[in-house]
């Protein structure tokens, strides 16, 4: 990112597209952090993947892999953004709040 005077003066964006692995949650995770080491790598501000990238749309598996907000499989992508100097990093997962399910951001 550039400054001018603590204001952003452009910002590069990469946008990923990837295959899911259907049910395998960490496969998933290992290449979503391989597509943002590649958006890093050249030079981009923030890496956006689509709506449930990490999970895709599964309804057979809704139950299997719906994530707790906490849960602590996505602490990666909070370190990766920590080790690229607070790098933006957008997708999104299912999650569970009692017997709903939600989609979020992160």
């Amino acid at each position: 990112m550039n400054f001018y005077f603590g204001k952003i003066t452009s910002m590069k964006i990469a946008v990923a597209q990837l295959k899911t692995i259907k049910g395998d949650l960490n496969a998933s995770i290992q290449s979503h952090l391989k597509l943002i080491d590649l958006a890093s790598k050249a030079e981009a501000d923030a890496v956006f993947f689509p709506e449930l990238s990490l999970t895709g749309y599964e309804s057979a598996l809704a139950r299997e892999i719906v994530l707790s907000v906490n849960d602590p499989r996505l602490s990666v992508f909070q370190t990766a953004s920590e080790l690229q100097t607070n790098y933006c990093i957008g997708l999104s997962y299912p999650y569970c709040c009692g017997h709903l399910h939600h989609y979020d951001d992160i």
